[in-house]
């Protein structure tokens, strides 16, 4: 059953009772126009779970505070990797802003990230990114019909392009 937005837990059973995890703690929403390692940051988020359940179970929790500015209860190198993991991905990208994307790289061209980026008023090195991360890994992360869409409308962009750059060669 395919998910395209993966909402990670808020509560876990842990002894038959509810744990909640603290906001700061909790794994954003990743959609799949965000291109996050999902299957990785979920494993990251279950351990850190347990991580809280088990702190929580023994009394010796750390302060709201420390948890809010650490952000996490895994070590060094796990904490690390989830930072790491969660930059990687794209989540200050809305699901308008991907539409935006695919409508102008049909527009101008996958290849014109120049004007791609002026046209969505974002840096072009976010476009660049996102760019390079849509070609990459949208056959695996995007839905196999909406990659298929996207796709679809992009090359039809690029063959209009080339006609009409073919059509003025001619005069």
């Amino acid at each position: 059953n395919y998910n395209p937005i993966m909402q990670p837990k808020k509560s876990m059973l842990v002894n038959n009772r509810k744990v909640k995890l603290p906001k700061s703690l909790r794994l954003p929403r990743m959609e799949d126009h965000q291109f996050f390692n999902r299957e990785r940051l979920l494993e990251l988020g279950k351990l850190e779970f347990e991580n809280y359940a088990a702190l929580r179970e023994v009394g010796e929790l750390p302060s709201k505070e420390e948890m809010d500015s650490a952000r996490t209860l895994l070590g060094t190198a796990l904490a690390e990797e989830k930072r790491e993991l969660l930059d990687e991905g794209f989540g200050n990208w809305t699901r308008s802003q991907y539409f935006n994307f695919v409508k102008a790289c049909a527009k101008y061209g996958r290849d014109d990230l120049v004007r791609i980026s002026a046209e969505m008023e974002l840096p072009i090195e976010d476009v660049s990114a996102y760019s390079e991360a849509f070609w990459s890994y949208g056959p695996s992360e995007l839905k196999k019909d909406e990659w298929d869409r996207a796709k679809t409308n992009i090359e039809k962009g690029e063959q209009k392009i080339a006609k009409k750059r073919k059509q003025g060669d001619l005069l």
